[in-house]
């Protein structure tokens, strides 16, 4: 294209690229790096609504012909290094007719690969490395070096390159040697495309730890603090274990910043000093907060905390939290609840990583399973096993007094089941808990606020005990995993699951000659149940699957019993999940990020012993919904607004709760009521995580 075309009003319509030969990475793995821009889908768009308030034209995607240049010699580089070294990178630029526009395309011809063929790891002598290394350690040296001969006949890159010669030096550094160092040596055949690697390795001197200390404490007893560091005086030198112990030093709430530092010891030829430094936090301090979710509306919360309870860097915590039901309740129930705890963390318990947290609490709540109160205590060990891992055992005693439960005759005589007057007035004012929770976390996240890459997996296993002690007796195991992964450089995917399963036993078996039907309202506080904004997002909180209208008491004269909303019922089994796709989307603001997802789940109570809902009610199929919403970053996370679609409702689920009581009252089959396709739309507000 002549260049006498272009001008510095020429901007750059689309960038792409054509892999000539064969293809070796994304696309996008290139694009990332080059710094031409080309103009974005929204761009017009933004550019029509840039006269709004608080809206910023988009900038100019303007063509710069040497930055092209310095762009082909960018992605030649790059292919060089991953091992490529006959790549040839080329470009065609055409204009469109009529437009001051141009579209850019790269050709890349990727050419052969470079192979490593193989691999020596010898002493700055020539001598190989095992022979300098202590007998008790060679046999995982040779482990080590059959792990890395798996790199053999791969293409040899950056990534390839930097794992055969740092996985010595780390293994090492675990072994006791503080300083080793890597020198890699390139040996290649004629053609350039066989390629040796020689790494000549100087471990150094093996050394023990000859102290450990903590620099900068101020407030905290220093044996407190270097308990929490699993490795001792006389011990190896061991790096992973030196960043164990920084890990867990700053996991103390009275420890605001660490760093790790390794350095030689006065006295001891071969030992090593590992030092911390420390700065602490406040002692102690006291805060609050205002949030908002669809469910339980307005909410607030205030906490004070000491974070070195006694010089022991124990932490003591009052908190207060509750939420309103203050435009709350969006189709569906409002929750209200208050709640007081008072909280102490033992840090250290016999061993580093364990911990103790001992909770006495108490709660008023009023939400869909009934209006009560709770007091009771919370007991939990804590074992962090890595950054990300982390084991807990739960032991849970409490007592529940119940003011009124959300449940009548009504509500269930219309799904078939038969009067309950007697049953509901059996329902025990106080219920005894005793529970055990085991609990696990697994998470590799890039980021645990707004993560676009990795997983978190969430097993559970709850028990109750003693046998024949608490109200509701049951063994419940529960899973919830998430996935995150980036397609393209600003598009990407999760998806997440949810599984779990209730198995009565006990108390909560109904006698043989018994409906089982006092048993299962007892179970409600620890049925499961699905739908709302972070589960099945065509559905409010908990509405998916068996549900009811809530018979409220009417006014007048005579008074005429009417609903309002539908009271979700809940079953022992629950299975949900959904794949979502996130896009930029800024055209209102820069950071906003559009998402569509696809969402299904499943409600039921696969155990004859209890009752089953019986017509339109037996809502025990699986379920899904669509949609979409917008999202935009903040420091406590995203702010999304999403709008779910249900795409196979069941008949309650189109169809107004006081309609559906008003047809069963007059003896009429409730499906007379007028579906709304209107109610198979659902708005949803959070703040946080989706997923």
């Amino acid at each position: 294209m002549p260049a006498s075309l272009l001008d510095e009003e020429t901007e750059v319509h689309s960038i792409r690229v054509r892999f000539v030969d064969s293809k070796s990475f994304r696309e996008d793995d290139l694009l990332d790096r080059i710094a031409l821009s080309a103009q974005r889908g929204s761009d017009r768009l933004a550019r029509s609504v840039a006269f709004l308030p608080f809206v910023s034209e988009p900038p100019m995607r303007g063509f710069d012909p040497l930055e092209l240049q310095r762009d082909v010699v960018r992605i030649r580089e790059f292919y060089r290094e991953n091992g490529f070294p006959e790549a040839e990178v080329r470009y065609e630029v055409s204009m469109e007719e009529g437009r001051n526009r141009v579209d850019v395309e790269f050709l890349i011809t990727e050419g052969r690969p470079r192979i490593l063929v193989s691999v020596a790891y010898l002493t700055p002598d020539g001598a190989p490395v095992e022979d300098v290394l202590p007998a008790e350690i060679t046999p995982a040296w040779r482990r080590l070096l059959h792990e890395l001969n798996s790199h053999l006949g791969k293409r040899l890159g950056v990534p390839v390159r930097r794992e055969v010669e740092g996985a010595p030096i780390r293994w090492l550094m675990d072994r006791g040697y503080p300083s080793p160092t890597a020198d890699g040596e390139l040996e290649l055949d004629p053609t350039g495309l066989r390629a040796g690697l020689k790494v000549r390795i100087d471990p150094g001197m093996r050394g023990r730890v000859a102290s450990v200390n903590v620099l900068g404490l101020e407030s905290v007893d220093e044996t407190a603090v270097l308990r929490e560091v699993p490795i001792r005086v006389g011990d190896w030198f061991a790096a992973g274990r030196v960043r164990d112990g920084r890990q867990r030093i700053a996991s103390l709430a009275i420890i605001r910043a660490v760093t790790a530092e390794v350095v030689p010891a006065e006295g001891h030829p071969s030992g090593v000093s590992v030092l911390y430094r420390v700065r602490e936090a406040r002692p102690r301090s006291l805060s609050g907060f205002v949030g908002y979710s669809t469910v339980g509306g307005l909410s607030l919360g205030a906490e004070w905390e000491h974070r070195n309870v006694g010089g022991r860097a124990r932490t003591l915590l009052v908190s207060g939290t509750g939420e309103t039901g203050i435009l709350g309740g969006f189709a569906g129930s409002t929750d209200r609840y208050l709640r007081g705890a008072i909280s102490l963390r033992q840090p250290f318990l016999f061993v580093s990583g364990l911990s103790l947290v001992a909770s006495p609490f108490g709660e008023y709540r009023d939400d869909y399973r009934d209006r009560s109160w709770e007091a009771g205590i919370d007991a939990t060990l804590v074992y962090q096993i890595g950054p990300l891992r982390a084991v807990s055992l739960r032991a849970r005693v409490a007592k529940r007094g119940v003011l009124e439960y959300r449940v009548g005759e009504g509500d269930f005589r219309m799904a078939g089941i038969p009067d309950i007057g007697e049953v509901v007035d059996s329902l025990a004012d106080h219920m005894v808990v005793s529970a055990f929770t085991l609990s696990g976390t697994l998470e590799r996240l890039d980021d645990p606020v707004d993560p676009r890459q990795g997983f978190v997996l969430q097993p559970s296993l709850e028990i109750t005990a003693p046998l024949g002690f608490p109200t509701n007796e049951y063994f419940k195991a529960e899973l919830w995993g998430s996935l995150f992964h980036t397609l393209r450089s600003r598009i990407g995917v999760a998806a997440n699951l949810r599984a779990g399963r209730v198995f009565p036993f006990g108390n909560s078996v109904p006698p043989a000659e018994s409906d089982g039907l006092l048993q299962i309202l007892q179970l409600r506080d620890v049925n499961l149940t699905s739908g709302g904004p972070l589960d099945v997002r065509g559905w409010a909180s908990r509405l998916l699957g068996p549900k009811v209208p809530e018979v409220e008491a009417g006014s007048g004269e005579p008074a005429a019993p009417s609903a309002s909303r539908y009271l979700p019922l809940g079953g022992l089994a629950r299975i949900s999940g959904g794949v979502e796709v996130r896009f930029p989307f800024p055209v209102l603001a820069s950071g906003l990020e559009g998402h569509l997802f696809l969402d299904g789940g499943r409600v039921w109570s696969p155990d004859d012993r209890y009752p089953q809902l019986s017509g339109s009610f037996a809502q025990s199929g699986g379920y899904a919904s669509t949609g979409g919403g917008l999202g935009i970053g903040t420091p406590v996370g995203p702010i999304r607004i999403t709008v779910g679609y249900k795409l196979n409702p069941s008949p309650l689920d189109l169809r107004d709760p006081g309609e559906v009581l008003a047809l069963y009252l007059a003896g009429e089959s409730i499906l007379d009521a007028k579906p709304r396709n209107s109610r198979r739309f659902q708005f949803h507000l959070t703040v946080g995580r989706a997923f």
